[in-house]
């Protein structure tokens, strides 16, 4: 199976490729521009990743990052895209309800699911009864 693990550079999606079974091709992303020298992030990049791509910010350009979600499944024939970050989670889910059919498995619940578990005092009374 190729899945893609976003937000690979951060804890969680290292722990994330880390957990995914040998057999998985995974591909790395992560948002934004390199955050150092190309030698610093080839130091500091999993080396299970066949593949490596970055993203634009949902945040500052939803369709940009729809669209580079879109592509770059299609590009590397993705079967799964698993979501590292809360924000991650969050745009992945929002993205998820506007496709018709999304191109792979988006390893995550609908954004009102998430929204309703992000919201910290409605998971507190959730708790309480």
């Amino acid at each position: 199976m190729r899945v893609i693990v976003l937000d690979a550079y951060n804890r969680m999606g290292l722990a994330s490729v880390n957990a995914l079974a040998p057999a998985n091709e995974v591909i790395g992303a992560a948002v934004g521009e390199p955050f150092g020298p190309p030698w610093l992030e080839r130091r500091l990049r999993s080396r299970r990743f066949q593949e490596f791509f970055r993203y634009p910010s949902p945040v500052h350009d939803f369709d940009a990052y729809g669209e580079a979600i879109v592509a770059a499944c299609e590009r590397y024939r993705a079967d799964a895209v698993f979501p590292a970050s809360t924000q991650s989670a969050f745009a992945l889910s929002r993205l998820a309800s506007r496709l018709e059919s999304p191109p792979a498995v988006f390893v995550i619940e609908d954004a009102a699911k998430i929204e309703r578990y992000a919201d910290k005092w409605h998971l507190f009374e959730l708790c309480k009864r």
